[in-house]
Formats: structure tokens, sequence, C-alpha cells
């Protein structure tokens, strides 16, 4: 039985750890995973212990499984049974007495030979199997490490990002956590993540015309000389004391003409924006109505609350404009710019061929100087001489009237494709994974 149990639970145990490390030549789970495989194997023989202590074997066991073996017909089981229970009838008597010539005869080295159990015959395979695994080639590959550069970058990050606040600072904090820890591809994503949820926020906030309207609403409010240089909030706050005034019937004529005045000049400046429909709706009863307090308290209300939606919008922007610096940040860091030779790219985006003039490997194209009005125009590579006197120009369209072609010169055409590219890298229409190569190509194939 310990055998049995040892080769049945420790073929378990080796089965488990092979899955294991199976599993890690194909995801990443740390190099302490070669530790933990051991840990399947020890828990089985552990196991098969266990099961040996806790089982009990008993002459019951004994005897009913020599009578299947045997096919003796519950013999030795039944002449035990006899003897426990005392009985002493002649039938009892001739059970037992058959019972015990059958069993003085019984060899039980002939009866269970010593053999290997059947699970242990396949501890071998198991253990080549995982000695198989262990040697096996991972099939992934590991992010690189950060260089010098990333690191500070999003050190750099983690400190802008933790003098921001709001109702996403939870998530800030889980991300400053990810760039504290240097993980690039993980700060990336999650920066990408939280931008787009500021950028929802933002849009839901901010209607087409709230900054025109707020702009418009500053002007005319510092404009009057009832809120002299005063903020939307502050207005508001002057509002709701010109309410209890002229509640308390203490607000002077000339004030009161005022206020109607301005808030007239501020329905005008309103009208055809983008604003809340209550404060228009409020704005033009002044026009038809007597102005009263609680008119001029849900208009203080609705100023208040523009002024907090548009404090908001611009936080939110803020934030947009930072998670995006810091997103750029990180990724120019992990390029390189200091390649001293260059080459240009291949259909497969893999790095192209050298040339060992130290120049993108190109057809010269022989052309009259003459003929392309370009001369005196120097084509050559910061210090290569020319092996050609004459330049290749770049042909872009037809010319008609003459049946010609005209060209741009070569340095007007690099520099309009290298801003081309910035403006793509900056804008991340280019993936990261094709950001060096462009950035080679583009070195490579330099005046």
């Amino acid at each position: 039985m310990l055998q049995s149990y040892l080769a049945f639970y420790l073929l378990l145990g080796i089965l488990s750890s092979s899955m294991i490390l199976l599993v890690s030549k194909f995801i990443y789970l740390s190099d302490a995973i070669y530790y933990f495989a051991v840990i399947p194997i020890l828990v089985g023989i552990v196991i098969a212990l266990l099961r040996i202590f806790l089982y009990q074997l008993t002459l019951y066991d004994v005897a009913y499984a020599l009578d299947a073996k045997l096919n003796l017909k519950e013999r030795l089981g039944t002449a035990l049974e006899i003897l426990d229970t005392g009985r002493a009838g002649e039938i009892e008597r001739f059970c037992v007495n058959d019972a015990t010539r059958i069993a003085s005869d019984l060899k039980l080295k002939e009866i269970y030979p010593y053999a290997l159990p059947k699970s242990a015959k396949l501890i071998p395979i198991a253990l080549l199997s995982l000695l198989a695994f262990f040697l096996m080639p991972k099939y992934y590959q590991l992010p690189p490490e950060p260089t010098a550069a990333e690191r500070e970058a999003m050190q750099e990050a983690a400190d802008t990002l933790e003098n921001l606040n709001g109702q996403n600072a939870p998530k800030l904090r889980d991300i400053i956590t990810t760039l504290r820890n240097n993980n690039v591809k993980s700060a990336q994503k999650r920066l990408a993540e939280l931008y787009s949820e500021i950028k929802a926020q933002r849009d839901d906030l901010s209607a087409p015309d709230l900054a025109r309207t707020m702009e418009n609403i500053n002007k005319i409010i510092s404009q009057s000389k009832l809120f002299p240089n005063a903020t939307p909030d502050a207005a508001a706050a002057k509002l709701e004391e010109l309410a209890e005034n002229l509640q308390n019937n203490q607000m002077p004529p000339e004030v009161k003409k005022e206020l109607q005045e301005m808030l007239k000049q501020l329905l005008a400046q309103l009208d055809g924006l983008n604003v809340p429909k209550e404060l228009v709706e409020q704005l033009r009863s002044i026009e038809s109505q007597p102005l009263s307090p609680e008119m001029l308290k849900r208009i203080a209300q609705n100023l208040s609350e523009l002024s907090k939606r548009a404090q908001n919008a611009e936080q939110l922007e803020q934030m947009l404009a930072q998670i995006q610096a810091n997103q750029q940040k990180i990724g120019l860091a992990g390029l390189d710019l200091d390649r001293k030779n260059g080459g240009i790219a291949q259909s497969d985006s893999r790095p192209g061929n050298e040339s060992n003039a130290g120049e993108a490997d190109g057809t010269q194209v022989n052309v009259n100087s003459s003929s392309t009005n370009n001369e005196g125009m120097d084509m050559n590579l910061p210090g290569q001489a020319s092996p050609d006197d004459s330049s290749s120009p770049v042909y872009t369209h037809e010319r008609p009237e003459e049946g010609g072609k005209i060209y741009t010169p070569y340095q007007e055409v690099y520099l309009n494709a290298k801003q081309v590219m910035a403006e793509a890298l900056q804008k991340e229409r280019v993936p990261a994974r094709y950001r060096k190569q462009v950035l080679d190509y583009f070195e490579a194939i330099a005046p």
C-alpha cells in the first residue's frame, strides 16, 4: 500500500510540475516558478504518507480480499465473524475448521508476489517530460528593461501627476505607483486609459460654446460698475446680496437700473450660444417682468453652476494636457536618437542594410544640371565626396507646356517629409514599435 500510494501521488505531482513548467515557457510567471514547481511533488509525497498512516487495515479486510482473490465464497470472512461472535454450534465449528484448513495451506507470497505498482512504471517517463520541459526554451519575449532616460521620464511623470487631484485621484495613485515601479508598458497603457476616461468627462462637461460663453460673461461682468473686476463666482455671490437688498426694499433705483442693463447686455451676448435654457429664459423674463429677488437668486445660482462647470472642464483640460505630455515624454525617452549609422527600413519593418559610405543605398539618376535650374546646390552628405558632379532631382508632377518635368530640391522634399513625420509621431499616428525604424530611416536619408 505504501508503494502504491507513493507511486500514484508522486506521479501526479511530477505531472503537475511538468504542466507548470510547460506553461512558464509560453507565459511569463517569474523565475521563482522553478522553485514552486517542486511543491506539487512534495505535496504528493505528504498525501501518500498521510493516507498510509491514517488508514487502519483490519483482519476483515485481509479475509475479504483473500476470499475475493481465491474465489473462496466468503469462507474466511464467515469463519472470522463466527470466532468474533463466539457461536459454538455444529455448523459453526464445521465452518471454522474448513476455513482453518484452507488458511493453513495459503502461501501469501505466491498469492501476492512482489511487483511494482503500475503507476510506478510511469514515473521515469514523467521525470523525462519534467526534464524536457525544464530545458525547453522560452517562447515569449520579456519587455526590455527601461533605460535610464525612461526611468527618469517616468519619475518626472509621477512627480507631476502627484500634483493633480479631483475625482480621478484613486486612479492617479495607481498610475503613480506603476510609474514608480518603472513598468513602461503598463504605465503607458494606464495613462492611455486614464486619458480616454478624463476626455469623456471633459466632453460631457464642456458644451461647444462653453469657453465663449464664459468669456462673454466675464466681459460683461468686468465692465459693470456693480461688479468691478469680479469673477463669475464673485458676481453670483453679489447677485445673492442684491436679491436680499431688493427683497428688503434697500436697493437704490440707480443700482436697480444698472443691474437691469447689465442683465440685458448679458442676454444679448449669450443669445444664440449653447447656454443652459433656464438661464436664458430667466434673462429674457427681465424684458417682460419686473425684477424680483427670486429671479436674481435663480440667475445667481445658474451663473455659479456654469462657472463651476467651466472650472471643472478647464481642470480636466489641464489634466489631459499633462497626461499627454507625460505619455510623449516617456515614449520619446525610449527612442534612440543618437545612432551614428543609418539604414533604410525593409518592407517588413526590419532595419535594412546599411551603406558602407554612410548614406542610404539607392539608384542614382544622372541629370543634366542645366536642365534642372539647380546650379550650385550641394546634394552631398556631410563629409562625403560625391562620386559624380550631377545631382539627382526628385520629380513631382508634369509640366505640360514644355512636355517635361519640374522637380523639387532634395533638401526641401526631405524637410517637408521630416515635418510630416514629426507631426505623425507627436499625434501618435505611428505605432510605437515602428517609431525607431522611422527615425532611423530619416537619419539615413538625411542630405
